[in-house]
């Protein structure tokens, strides 16, 4: 994973200039609406924006809107985050460990199955969940948490030496 090579700053303010939010960014023109400074894409920020999300999720500590308060649509909430956690975790698979790798992907599975039959067209919102789906799902958010912090930690982007060795 690699941060977007550096664009001509004034290509970048022409494009940013347009009032439309796709203006300037037609294919294959090269032009970018925003520049991203290279202490803005770290592998460091990226480990940490997928463990916190990862953390943070099944204690629903996030910004939670009316709609979502009503509707109970954090199962679907949980879902997407899930998507795209593994979106920017993928691509590191390939070069952590075998066992960290199937510890990842066993605890996404294990979190796809869960969310399957509740996030279907009948929707079950999230107040109607058991509390033994509740518990599962905080169980497998939390072991995705811990085996991406151990692949962050075998690639020398952090040091998880302090974890103990107890099961979450």
């Amino acid at each position: 994973m690699s941060c977007p090579k550096r664009q001509d700053p004034r290509r970048v303010e022409e494009a940013a200039d347009h009032r439309s939010p796709s203006a300037g960014c037609k294919s294959g023109d090269g032009l970018v609406i925003a520049e991203l400074e290279a202490d803005e894409c770290t592998p460091l920020m990226s480990f940490e924006g997928m463990v916190g999300l990862l953390l943070k999720c099944p204690q629903r500590r996030y910004p939670v809107g009316e709609e979502e308060a009503v509707s109970g649509l954090s199962g679907l909430i949980f879902d997407h985050n899930v998507k795209g956690i593994w979106s920017q975790f993928e691509p590191f698979e390939g070069v952590v460990s075998a066992k960290i790798s199937a510890d990842a992907q066993g605890h996404k599975e294990a979190l796809e199955a869960l969310m399957e039959p509740l996030v279907t067209p009948e929707y079950k919102p999230y107040s109607e969940w058991t509390m033994a789906q509740k518990v599962q799902l905080v169980q497998e958010f939390y072991g995705l948490a811990l085996a991406i912090a151990r692949a962050g930690s075998e690639l020398g982007i952090f040091d998880v030496s302090h974890e103990t060795n107890s099961t979450i």
